[in-house]
């Protein structure tokens, strides 16, 4: 669509209230800035302070070359100069999920921005579908536009410098975390890692409407590069307030993803932000999201693991294929439909991996696939007596028992029968019963831990 033609505002734009941007901004220095040509164990501290501190940060002197950055900003503006007819002819579809697209929504609202996305490895290899029994892998190509005629040069050797920089960001966060510079060079071998050109247009309505919603990166880390208009807001963890990230000229903003809090058993934190617009001017960004192998397990580091600092048992062992879907992840694959990887894992405790360890793995990637983990948690009856009414509770086992059937529906019968038993012991150990005590509270079966 022509955003410049836009007299009305389209209501798929507009935020709910209580999520719509403040004009006015919250500035502040706070985020750091860090010199990644200072000394190196000075650098690699003030990286693991900005990772506790924020999940943000920017960086200079970090080896891409300006003119190539300058290069990009230019080109990519030229693209986006183009009439919407002829950046359609390389428009996303059901069958190549990269290219141009003008559609974006996050958290169900659809952003003021358009975009182009290109993978870092062409071509690049991804599962057929979501589902964990699934070993068919797809082959997925770039696409790329006619004009500007420099426009793939460019791009091709931007991935290439930037995917350096995000390895060196990566060797600095593991040193920082007290592990190896390469302890996760292998996640990386066959790396589904993605450049994005962004282009946000002045917004005759930017109390209304946001550039991209309130989202975190599913991603090991993202390195993006901003033009000077800014509009990048990142949430203050102390207070929740959104804070306005100051452009710096030359340099990179890097933040974590969720894939980085995993592997750091909660140490770091992916940061949640968000990007206004303005009514004046238009914006660009460029981010790279540095994604592992689609076949990567995702689950805290076992050198960040002990006594005192247990597994933060609500990251389930999820790969990548299974994170991405929401916000600033990559462009999934038509027909596949993944939750984002912290809510995929929330709700597990000690006892239900209990249960997920004696039933199996079979079973562990059911109930993830099921969306279980809830059940799971409120396995102790005093938190289902206070948490949990009938009608909840009758709720949460219905739409168990339809999501079963429809995953039942797809297996052999090997699998199915293997399915069935498994899910026998996960009932007996569960022991819940629907009754009622005094039309309120629900009551668990006799099942001991």
């Amino acid at each position: 669509m022509e955003f410049s033609t836009m007299s009305e505002i389209d209501p798929a734009f507009i935020q709910a209230p209580e999520y719509r941007p403040k004009l006015k901004v919250i500035k502040t220095d706070e985020l750091p800035v860090i010199d990644l040509s200072n000394d190196k164990k000075e650098v690699v501290l003030e990286i693991g302070e900005a990772c506790k501190t924020w999940g943000f940060f920017q960086v200079s002197n970090h080896g891409v070359p300006l003119e190539l950055l300058s290069r990009i900003k230019k080109t990519s503006k030229e693209f986006f100069d183009l009439p919407l007819e002829e950046k359609k002819l390389v428009k996303r579809d059901e069958v190549n999920p990269l290219g141009y697209h003008d559609s974006e929504h996050t958290k169900n609202v659809r952003d003021w921005k358009e975009l182009f996305d290109f993978l870092a490895k062409d071509p690049s290899f991804v599962p057929t579908s979501d589902e964990p029994d699934d070993t068919q892998l797809r082959t997925i190509r770039n696409q790329w536009p006619a004009h500007p005629p420099e426009f793939r040069d460019v791009c091709e050797q931007y991935a290439r410098e930037v995917e350096k920089l995000a390895y060196k960001m990566l060797e600095l966060i593991c040193l920082s975390l007290g592990l190896p510079g390469d302890r996760l060079h292998s996640c990386f071998k066959d790396q589904f890692s993605f450049v994005r050109v962004n282009h946000y247009p002045a917004c005759p309505f930017p109390e209304l409407a946001l550039g991209a919603g309130r989202h975190k990166d599913a991603s090991a880390l993202t390195v993006l590069a901003q033009d000077e208009v800014g509009g990048l807001e990142v949430r203050r963890k102390y207070d929740g307030a959104w804070i306005s990230v100051k452009p710096v000229p030359d340099a990179f903003i890097i933040n974590l993803g969720d894939a980085t809090q995993v592997w750091s058993n909660d140490r770091y934190e992916s940061a949640e932000h968000r990007v206004v617009v303005n009514s004046e001017k238009e914006r660009f960004s460029i981010p790279f999201f540095f994604n592992p192998a689609h076949y990567v397990m995702l689950k805290p580091l076992e050198e960040l693991v002990n006594e005192q600092n247990p597994a933060r048992l609500e990251h389930s062992a999820v790969n990548l294929t299974e994170s991405i879907q929401q916000g600033g992840g990559m462009p999934v694959p038509a027909g596949s439909v993944a939750p984002s990887l912290l809510a995929t894992g929330k709700g597990f405790t000690a006892k239900g991996m209990q249960v997920l360890e004696l039933v199996g793995k079979e079973t562990m990637d059911l109930l993830i696939t099921l969306k279980l983990k809830r059940m799971l948690k409120m396995l102790d009856k005093k938190e289902l007596e206070s948490l949990f009414e009938k009608e909840e509770l009758e709720s949460l086992s219905n739409h168990y028992a339809l999501l079963f059937n429809r995953r039942k529906a797809k297996l052999s019968s090997e699998l199915k029968s293997s399915y069935d038993g498994k899910l026998k012991q996960v009932h007996q150990m569960f022991s819940l019963s629907t009754k009622v005590d005094k039309g309120k509270n629900v009551k668990t079966g006799t099942g001991k831990w």
